[in-house]
């Protein structure tokens, strides 16, 4: 199944032509805010990726800095 990262905001992005982006936030790891993020970060260049303190301990957050740590994507941790 397409993440809705895939099936709309990657889909949006390359409809405008947008092939980098500077910085994706994340606020928090809720599925409906940072699901799609690994497709976007698959898709389209990223340069930072925002990340707070104190993540939440779930599938989602494990995923996401596995795939920085494995992809040496630059972060910037925020309070």
């Amino acid at each position: 199944m397409n993440s809705s990262a895939k099936q709309i905001i990657i889909k949006y992005l390359n409809g405008e032509l947008i092939k980098k982006l500077d910085a994706i936030v994340l606020t928090h790891f809720d599925s409906d805010h940072a699901g799609g993020t690994i497709d976007i970060l698959n898709n389209i260049t990223t340069n930072l990726v925002y990340m707070i303190k104190n993540q939440e301990d779930t599938n989602i957050a494990s995923q996401i800095t596995q795939y920085i740590n494995e992809h040496n994507t630059k972060t910037k941790i925020v309070e």
